[in-house]
C-alpha cells in the first residue's frame, strides 16, 4: 500500500501564474490528499535565457495559435506553497532552448535539491510519478536509484518527442521505467506500436468536479437547432471547420454558439463576411464565466469540437454530463470514451465533409434514438468525476505494483 507519493511535473497551478492552462495534475493530487496519501509535488518549469523571451514576445499569440499551447513570456523563481492540501516545491530547470535536454550539471543540481527538500520535510517516497517526459525522465532515473522505489511515467503524447529527444537512450529508459501511463487509448496504441508492448501500464483519464455533474434536463431532439463549441479558437481545434460543416449540412435555422477566444476568430469572421447568410446562425460569444458555460451546455442539443493533438478534453465530459449529443475527434483524446453512435459520435479531426455528414445523420435520427444516446452520454460522464478518476489512477498503479507478472 502506497503512502507517500512524489510527483514531478513541469506544469502546476499557483496564484502567481496565468490561469490559461488546465491544471490536470492538480486534479489528481488534491484528491489523493483527501484519500489520505501524503503528496509532494516538484514543479519543474523551464526557464530560458532572457534573450529568448524578448525575441519570442512579439510573436506570442501567433505561436500559441500554431502550436496549440500557452507560452510563458517570463522566467519563474523558486517557491514553496500548499494548494488544497498538496505540498508544492517549484524549482525551475534551466535550459538553453525549448524541448532541449538538461545539461548534466543541471540534472545533478535539480536532483540534489529534490533530495534535500524531501529530507528536510522528513518525506521518503514510496513511488515517484511524473507527467510529461522532459525533463522528468532525467530526474526520475537518479531519484529511483537513490530511493530504490518504483517510477511511473504518465504520457501526454504518443512518445514522438520522447523518441526524438532521448534517441539512443530509449531502450535504457524503457527497461528502467516500472510503469507507463497514458492519457487516452490512441496514445497508448501508438506508443506501443513504436516501442513495444508495455508490460505494466495504466490509463490516466481526467474528470470533472462532482458539482458539474448536475441533473441534466431532458432535451428536445425533435428538431436540431442549438449547437455549441467551447474552447480556444486556434487552428488545431478546427472551430472554422465546424462553421463550414454546418454551412454545408442540411440543418437549417440553427444557432451555433462559439465560446472562446483566439486567433481563429478572425478566420471565422472572414468566412461569415464571405457568407453573410451565416450572420444569423453563428454567434461568437468570446469567453464566458463557467456558470454561463454551464447554462449553454444545458441549452445545447449538440456539442462539437473535432480538434487534433487533444490529450483528453474535460469540456467533452461537461457536455456529456449535460446530455448533449457530443461529437469528438477519431483517434484523439476522447476516442474510446465516446463510442461512435452509442454515447456520441466520432469524426476525423478537421474533416469538414465527414462532420457535415454526421450533422445530416443526426438530423435524420428519430427523437428516441437521440434521447438514448443522450442518456448514455450522461451515464458515461457520471463515472468520470475528479474523485472517481483519481481513485482509479492510484488504485490501478497499486494493483500493478502488487502483481507479480
Amino acid at each position: 500500500m502506497l503512502k507517500n507519493i512524489l510527483m514531478l511535473t513541469p506544469e502546476y497551478p499557483a496564484d502567481d501564474l496565468e490561469k490559461e492552462f488546465t491544471p490536470v495534475v492538480h486534479f489528481f493530487t488534491k484528491e489523493w490528499v483527501k484519500m489520505g496519501y501524503r503528496v509532494i509535488v516538484i514543479n519543474t518549469p523551464a526557464n530560458f535565457p532572457s534573450i529568448m523571451y524578448k525575441v519570442a514576445k512579439p510573436f506570442r499569440r501567433r505561436l500559441e495559435s500554431m502550436m496549440g499551447i500557452n507560452i510563458r513570456m517570463y522566467p519563474l523563481s523558486d517557491r514553496e506553497y500548499t494548494l488544497d492540501g498538496v505540498q508544492v516545491k517549484r524549482q525551475p530547470v534551466h535550459k538553453a532552448k525549448p524541448h532541449g535536454l538538461l545539461p548534466a550539471r543541471e540534472i545533478k543540481r535539480s536532483v540534489d535539491s529534490i533530495i534535500a527538500y524531501c529530507e528536510n520535510e522528513k518525506f521518503t517516497p514510496d513511488i515517484i510519478i511524473a507527467h510529461w517526459t522532459n525533463p522528468a525522465i532525467d530526474l526520475m532515473l537518479p531519484l529511483k536509484k537513490h530511493y530504490q522505489v518504483p517510477i511511473a511515467m504518465t504520457m501526454h503524447d504518443d512518445g514522438y518527442d520522447f523518441r526524438r529527444i532521448y534517441k539512443n537512450r530509449v531502450g535504457e529508459i524503457l527497461s528502467e521505467m516500472d510503469l507507463w501511463g497514458f492519457r487516452n487509448y490512441p496514445m497508448k496504441r501508438d506508443f506501443e506500436k513504436e516501442n513495444g508492448m508495455c508490460a505494466k501500464s495504466y490509463m490516466c483519464f481526467s474528470g470533472v468536479p462532482e458539482e458539474f455533474i448536475q441533473e441534466a434536463k431532458p432535451k428536445d431532439f425533435s428538431a436540431i437547432k442549438n449547437i455549441l463549441y467551447v474552447g480556444l479558437l486556434m487552428k488545431r481545434k478546427h472551430s472554422l471547420e465546424l462553421v463550414k460543416a454546418l454551412h454545408q449540412s442540411d440543418i437549417c435555422d440553427y444557432q451555433l454558439d462559439i465560446v472562446g477566444e483566439g486567433n481563429e476568430k478572425n478566420s471565422i469572421e472572414a468566412y461569415i463576411e464571405q457568407n453573410p447568410e451565416l450572420g444569423e446562425n453563428v454567434h461568437l460569444l468570446g469567453r464566458l464565466p463557467r456558470t454561463e458555460v454551464g447554462k449553454k451546455m444545458q441549452e445545447a442539443q449538440v456539442f462539437c469540437m473535432i480538434s487534433e493533438g487533444e490529450a483528453f478534453g474535460l469540456v467533452y465530459i461537461e457536455a456529456m454530463a449535460a446530455g448533449c449529443i457530443t461529437i469528438a475527434s477519431r483517434n484523439e483524446g476522447f476516442d474510446g470514451i465516446i463510442e461512435d453512435g452509442v454515447n456520441g459520435f466520432l469524426c476525423g479531426a478537421g474533416d469538414v465533409e465527414e462532420l457535415a455528414s454526421i450533422f445530416n445523420k443526426i438530423k435524420r435520427m428519430k427523437f428516441e434514438e437521440l434521447s438514448a444516446i443522450s442518456k448514455k452520454a450522461i451515464a458515461t460522464a457520471r463515472n468520470m468525476t475528479d474523485k472517481k478518476v483519481a481513485e482509479a489512477y492510484i488504485h490501478d498503479i497499486e494493483k500493478l505494483l502488487d502483481s507479480k507478472d
